[in-house]
């Protein structure tokens, strides 16, 4: 058990109360976070003689120094010498006593680093000026033990720092090393904006420069190395506090030396160019890799501290401390040295003046408005020794003041004449200042050069030029107008006036012209019309285009938009007028808007390059102020910054005719110290778990911004790059990659697992039988679960078992939900439910068939309903013999039957059993009606056209008859006279009660000849008419005719056609034949007969 409360109280198992338990071997880890030193006091203490034990060591495992074996006597109050206290306690199998009673308390470090906060003048200083600074710890922290500043300052191409003001700053940018530098020994250069030393075959190289270092008690200097090489022995370090740097060991000094392949920190002093050690520590560095460095020496007291990454790595105190030595110098032995922002602060009070000008410690005045002079930074060290992050604020600086600039009477041009005496036009050029820019511009008008009687000061903005209205002017004076422009840092420059203009009167007739600035404008801009007319006293301007403008100045100004102008002016003097009129074109031309973002603002040294993206639009070129004093005129630039410190970044949109659009962003690219590599580590969460749950990866890393994890081709997902991923495994061991990355570099940590996964269980059943009846009610059921140690059914009438496959015997009828958990003692357990699965019936009941009919007694070709009138059935099978059909299943079946006796038979069936019942059913037929009839004659010539019906038709109760011209009768034996000639069909229906009726129909059996028409052949009982004929022709004979041909005079068979056997034969020939004469051959079984027809 892990105890990480700074405070707390310890009990033995049995707690406050009660005895601690026999058999114990326990163990308690009392490790607070940042805890310097642990004290436990126990109050109370009872364990049994020889028997029970506590042990307590000093430190976090059973390894480190036991303080004591305790048994009889309570250990009392016992502080640890760390930030760890481990309790073992072990009792034996029998006897337990009371235990103990104590509590905790915990010392804890000081890790919490002090801040600190610079403020300097907001507004622009040309003096010296007073830095302050608000240093300030932790509320339970050891307070801000010691404070360093430093002043860096711009000279237009890079920060640098006055050396003998005690600070120092090269970035090492650009190709070649500062003349501040000698090079004493090695292959020193810049490289990539490193300071390298490639030399590896020499083991002490020298490259030093000046830095006076007495005018502070405490000095720190800070660099980025990094130290490399081919060999076996590489190292590299640095000297401070030399007097002769120039020595082999320079001189008198101390010497830091970082040991790569050994791992090691070492503290040397020199003593008349021979050092000795003062101080080792181990250290874990990597080749290759960058570090942050930072030494800290105190001139007074002799002690020294060493910081990599920001980390106190080494503390030490020389007793005989050297208090001067005004040079730094780099050194390196057999290998490959890189060094980057070397920079030297010194102690401070809570504020400072700082002097300014060519030889103080700011030196330099601004680049530009944008870029500051100098940068004030500071860095605090608490008691405990962590260091504050820097902080820095810049200053603007300019003494200089602005350039003078020349003035004009008049719009343009200079002017020495007017004629009016109530306004004044004055222009001037632009002045400039390189430092902080022209912030205003006054000007003042006398009728002396230099005076102000007329106009006093007045600022005009930015503006270069000016009207000025309402004046009371007099004819043959003379007036001067005078400017001065004020910078950024309220400089005045030297008072510029003009050469005069002199009001004249006009003494001719007026000559009217006038000229006018540029018609290619930018938007919202105004055009200035400068009168050139002379003995003029009054003018009058008229502008006609898309809008009408008028006015009565001399020299007026109009903001016109694009489009064609007339512009008219007409002077006036001397009783008298003159005009002229010019056509203007005015084209606007859009404003120029300024826009830009960084694809990253916080950046780390030593790769702060900040991409920057330009959205302006409507410009023509862009000027880009990066805040460090470069510049560039690149579209979308990149820019490296070298310093650390927050840039204010401008850009300026240009225009070819518009006024430049600037965006600033104060404080907008901030960049950090170098980032320490990040050290990757991380741990599992468990590496058991059940099949379908990730294993859980906790990422442990420090000082990484971004991960990539390879988990290996066999895990989902194979590769991440999530802080702490969850990834899927099978059971195995695994090669686990993490590699942290951040803007420094990356680092690499891997460990194997082996992992194990369980599957969790799965509920699956069945039952032989789901339905039962209660003569066997008790159901079987099949487990085909997996992945179970233990199982519970719940058989849904209140029962249950933890049988595998149980069987169970149900009391009552009904539905029943069956329930199986498959248990599983390491993963889920699964729950399988099946609603309504078990259904228990009544015992079954045997089949009874039976069955029943509708009548027996039908027509012919009837059908018989039979009725299924069993009991107890699932289904029936129905037996007809003799019938149509001779089977059926179906509960009511219809049947034919032949008249007479037939045997009938249905099977019941029901659970398993069956029943048949048979019966003999006798049918009798009921007489169906036969419709029977012929004509006494059916060819008749109108108007003896009478034709008489014999009935033949039998088991008929009444007769329909239609004779086929729209007459009917019931008569038994009718008769018809026909009304027209033609062919009549006649039908007769047989009509009883019982069965159906039946119809005869003789189609054209009825023929009605015109009178006086030859229209028949009567021969060999033979009747053919109409002859001659149309296209009907009927033959009547008394013996059946099989077939009938008809031939024309050429032998040509031009209808033949052949029927069943009948005695009656009506033949349609259409318009098939043409008129003449014809053969009929008529055929019957026994002969053939030969007649003439004529058509």
């Amino acid at each position: 058990t892990t105890l990480t409360s700074t405070t707390g109280n310890f009990y033995d198992t049995g707690g406050s109360s009660a005895n601690y338990g026999d058999d114990e071997r326990l163990l308690w880890l009392i490790q607070p976070a940042n805890a310097e030193a642990i004290t436990i006091s126990f109050t109370s203490w009872d364990l049994e003689a020889n028997y029970d034990f506590m042990y307590i060591y000093d430190g976090d495992n059973e390894f480190a120094p036991l303080i004591g074996r305790y048994n009889t006597i309570s250990p009392g109050t016992i502080t640890s010498s760390g930030g760890s206290l481990l309790i073992e306690f072990r009792s034996d199998c029998a006897t337990n006593n009371a235990g103990w009673e104590a509590n905790w308390t915990t010392t804890t470090l000081d890790v919490t680093a002090p801040t600190t906060i610079v403020t300097t003048p907001t507004e622009w200083v040309n003096t010296d000026f007073t830095a302050s600074f608000t240093d300030e710890d932790d509320v339970d922290g050891t307070g801000v033990e010691k404070a360093f500043y430093q002043v860096i300052d711009y000279d237009g191409t890079e920060w640098r720092a006055n050396a003998s003001e005690g600070f120092y700053s090269d970035n090492f940018d650009g190709t070649s090393i500062h003349t501040d530098w000698t090079n004493v020994t090695g292959t020193w250069s810049i490289s990539n904006d490193y300071l390298t030393q490639t030399n590896e075959a020499e083991d002490n190289t020298n490259i030093y420069t000046y830095l006076n270092s007495s005018l502070s008690n405490r000095y720190l200097y800070h660099w980025g190395g990094s130290i490399s090489g081919t060999g076996v022995n590489r190292r590299g370090g640095f000297h401070y506090f030399c007097d002769q740097p120039d020595l082999t060991n320079r001189g008198n000094s101390y010497f830091i030396w970082f040991r790569i392949d050994d791992d090691a920190i070492q503290l040397y002093k020199v003593e008349d160019d021979v050092f000795s050690m003062i101080a080792q520590e181990s250290y874990d560095f990597n080749a290759g890799q960058w570090y942050d460095f930072k030494i800290a020496y105190d001139r007074i007291t002799g002690e020294h501290w060493a910081y990599i990454n920001n980390e106190l790595a080494l503390n030490c105190t020389d007793l005989s401390p050297y208090s001067s030595g005004d040079y730094v110098s780099f050194r390196s032995g057999n290998s490959i040295m890189e060094v980057n922002n070397f920079k030297a602060y010194r102690s401070r009070y809570p504020s400072v003046d700082v002097t300014v000008g060519a030889s103080g410690q700011a030196r330099y005045q601004n680049a530009n408005p944008s870029t500051p002079a100098a940068r004030v930074k500071s860095i605090v060290q608490d008691g405990a020794g962590n260091l504050s992050a820097i902080d820095y604020s810049e200053v603007n600086i300019d003494w200089t003041a602005p350039s003078s600039v020349s003035v004009n009477d008049g719009s343009g041009a200079d002017q020495d004449e007017t004629y009016s005496t109530s306004q004044l036009f004055v222009n001037w050029t632009d002045a400039t200042d390189n430092h902080s820019g022209i912030n205003e511009y006054f000007y003042c008008i006398g009728d002396t050069p230099g005076g102000n009687n007329i106009v006093g000061w007045t600022s005009n903005g930015t503006s270069t030029a000016v009207t000025v209205n309402s004046l009371s002017l007099s004819v043959g004076t003379s007036y001067y107008a005078s400017v001065k422009s004020i910078n950024g840092a309220s400089l005045e420059s030297p008072i510029a006036t003009s050469d005069g203009i002199t009001v004249l009167t006009a003494s001719g007739d007026p000559v009217a012209d006038f000229s006018w600035s540029s018609t290619d404008i930018c938007l919202g801009d105004s055009i200035y019309f400068t009168n050139t007319s002379v003995d003029a006293s009054s003018y009058l301007w008229t502008i006609t285009g898309t809008t009408t403008f008028t006015s009565t100045d001399e020299n007026p100004v109009f903001k016109l938009t694009e489009g064609t102008y007339n512009v008219q002016l007409t002077a006036y003097g001397n009783s008298t007028s003159d005009a002229i009129e010019y056509a203007i074109t005015v084209t606007e031309n859009q404003l120029p808007e300024a826009n830009f973002s960084a694809l990253e603002t916080t950046l780390h040294l030593p790769s702060a390059t900040a991409y920057f993206t330009n959205a302006s639009i409507n410009a023509d070129g862009y000027i880009w102020i990066f805040g460090d004093g470069d510049v560039s005129s690149d579209i979308s630039p990149w820019h490296n910054y070298t310093d650390i410190g927050t840039y204010t970044v401008s850009l300026i949109a240009q225009s070819n005719y518009c006024k430049d659009d600037t965006l600033t962003i104060s404080d907008y690219i901030q960049v950090l110290e170098n980032e320490p590599l990040p050290e990757a580590n991380f741990t599992i969460e468990t590496t058991s778990i059940c099949e379908g749950l990730p294993f859980v990866f906790t990422n442990e890393s420090s000082n990484a911004t971004s991960y990539f994890w390879n988990f290996g081709p066999d895990a989902s997902p194979a590769n991440s790059n999530e802080e702490n991923p969850e990834v899927y495994y099978p059971s195995g061991t695994y090669n686990v990659q993490l590699i942290a990355y951040n803007n420094t570099g990356n680092d690499t940590t891997t460990q194997n697992i082996t992992v194990t996964v369980s599957p969790s269980a799965t509920a699956v059943f069945s039952a032989i039988e789901t339905e039962l009846t209660m003569d066997d009610p008790t159901a079987y059921f099949v487990n085909n679960s997996q992945n179970a140690d233990s199982y519970v059914w719940l058989f849904g009438d209140g029962e249950s078992t933890v049988d595998e496959s149980p069987w169970h015997t149900y009391a009552q009828t009904g539905y029943y939900d069956v329930t199986l958990i498959a248990v599983n003692m390491l993963c889920d357990n699964d729950t399988m439910i099946i609603d309504n699965f078990i259904h228990i019936d009544q015992a079954p009941l045997a089949p009874i068939a039976n069955f029943s009919y509708s009548t027996t007694t039908i027509c012919e070709g009837e059908s018989i309903i039979f009725t299924n009138l069993s009991e107890n059935t699932d289904s029936v099978l129905w037996s007809f013999e003799n019938g149509s059909p001779e089977n059926s299943t179906e509960e009511m079946p219809a049947v034919i039957l032949p008249e007479g006796f037939s045997n009938i038979s249905i099977t019941a069936y029901g659970d398993g059993m069956e029943d048949t019942y048979s019966q003999s059913v006798s049918v009798s037929f009921l007489p169906s009606p036969i419709a029977e009839f012929y004509a006494t004659e059916t060819y008749l010539q109108y108007p003896d056209s009478m034709v008489f019906f014999i009935n033949n038709s039998q088991n008929a109760d009444s007769y329909s008859w239609n004779f086929g011209d729209g007459s009917e009768s019931s008569d038994v034996n009718p008769w018809h006279a026909y009304s027209d000639t033609g062919y009549y069909s006649v039908s007769l229906v047989a009509v009883n009660s019982t069965c159906p009726n039946d119809t005869l129909v003789m189609e054209d059996y009825i023929y009605i000849e015109g009178p006086n028409l030859i229209s028949s052949v009567i021969e060999n009982n033979v009747r053919i008419y109409p002859n001659p004929f149309t296209d009907h022709l009927v033959i009547e004979f008394n013996q059946p005719i099989e077939k009938v041909k008809i031939i024309s005079v050429d032998g040509k068979i031009v209808y033949c056609q052949e029927k069943e056997a009948i005695n009656r034969w009506v033949i349609n020939l259409e318009s098939e034949l043409s008129s003449g004469n014809y053969q009929l051959q008529i055929f019957t079984n026994e002969n053939t007969y030969n007649y003439k027809l004529v058509k």
